[in-house]
């Protein structure tokens, strides 16, 4: 660590060791948190069967680092091999540190304020979503943290990482853990006093969800009321049509029917206590088949080279499927009589022709 702290540039350190030994007095948190100031790279291997995995994976977890076992020696280089490609991987694709800024939807956010985000050295450059809401953006505007609505849960993705390779000082940030915490909750959702059964399907070019709906008895929940809104990428909602019909307690049949523009359609069943919603993409599929015909050339084609039929309507396809038919018992037996007579007269002949020639 000590030559580390002199060093200059990206800093790399691997660990390769059974783990087996005694705590040092100050203790392992020690090295762990001046390899995370130092923003150090740290990589644990533990070699040998009997190695202290636990130890080890620790001390990775700990440090923000990677942990690797190798129960035989042949592993090693595979394994330095690898730890390698990355440092080089990573030393050519290197760009500029940036630091997170607010996205649209920031206030989603809680407790936390945009000047307190750390820096961040790198990050995935990300398209973000119609339907997604931004929390935070990276460098270039790209989305660096966002969260959109699907089915009846709640998506999130952090294009970035907390380790020391792109994020050293996010690993010794206070609020962190904080920051981690709430979004793991937001994912999760608050307590649900009705439970939602989904099953969506396409039918006539129209998207059906099913939802079954039951109270924390499993009692089904009847006469619920259902509002469906639909959004569209530029804002208007007018993406489609819609039809809910209940054929019993606690199942609804919701029919979307999707506009001229693909859209979300989120669903909305409440009785003004509770609510359950569910949230689908919507998009028109069209045939090209439907516009234009099928494409009779090609088709014909395809069949004349395996010595098929192509046609329209399924009659002569039919027909050129149509065995030919078997031959009869009658007819294999007058067959056989007819070649039984010519015997029998080829023989007579024969005879007749040696008596008169004399033979």
């Amino acid at each position: 660590m000590n030559i580390l702290a002199k060093e200059p540039g990206e800093k790399y350190m691997v660990l390769l060791t059974d783990g087996d030994t005694l705590p040092p007095k100050q203790g392992w948190d020690h090295y762990t948190r001046q390899a995370s100031s130092l923003g150090v790279n740290w990589t644990s291997i533990a070699v040998g069967t009997d190695a202290d995995q636990g130890l080890m994976r620790q001390l990775a977890m700990a440090a923000g680092g990677q942990y690797f076992y190798c129960g035989t020696g042949s592993r090693i280089p595979k394994v330095f091999i690898s730890q390698a490609r990355q440092v080089a991987r990573q030393g050519l694709e290197k760009r500029s540190p940036f630091v997170p800024q607010a996205g649209r939807d920031f206030d989603l956010v809680k407790g936390l304020s945009i000047n307190e985000f750390p820096e961040l050295a790198d990050a995935l450059d990300a398209t973000l979503k119609s339907d997604a809401q931004s929390m935070l953006v990276g460098r270039d505007g790209m989305p660096l943290l966002a969260r959109r609505r699907f089915g009846l849960g709640n998506v999130t993705a952090f294009t970035s990482t907390t380790k020391n390779d792109w994020a050293p000082a996010w690993v010794s940030w206070p609020k962190n853990p904080t920051f981690w915490c709430q979004l793991i909750q937001q994912c999760m959702g608050p307590p649900a006093d009705l439970y939602a059964k989904s099953t969506v399907y396409e039918k006539g070019g129209d998207v059906m969800v099913i939802l079954d709906i039951l109270d924390t008895k499993g009692t089904p929940v009847s006469d619920l009321s259902c509002d469906v809104t639909f959004a569209q990428s530029n804002g208007p909602h007018n993406s489609g049509e819609h039809d809910v019909r209940s054929p019993r307690g606690g199942l609804y049949e919701i029919r979307l029917t999707p506009g001229a523009e693909q859209g979300i359609a989120t669903i909305g069943l409440h009785n003004g206590t509770h609510e359950v919603r569910y949230s689908t993409t919507l998009q028109r599929t069209v045939s090209n088949e439907s516009l234009q015909g099928p494409d009779e050339g090609s088709l014909k084609a395809i069949a004349e080279s395996g010595r098929g039929v192509y046609a329209r309507q399924a009659a002569p396809i039919a027909e050129a499927c149509i065995m030919p038919p078997a031959v009869s018992h009658e007819q294999r037996l007058s067959l056989i009589a007819a070649l039984a007579s010519l015997v029998v007269a080829i023989w007579i002949a024969d005879v007749a022709i040696r008596r008169l020639s004399g033979g």
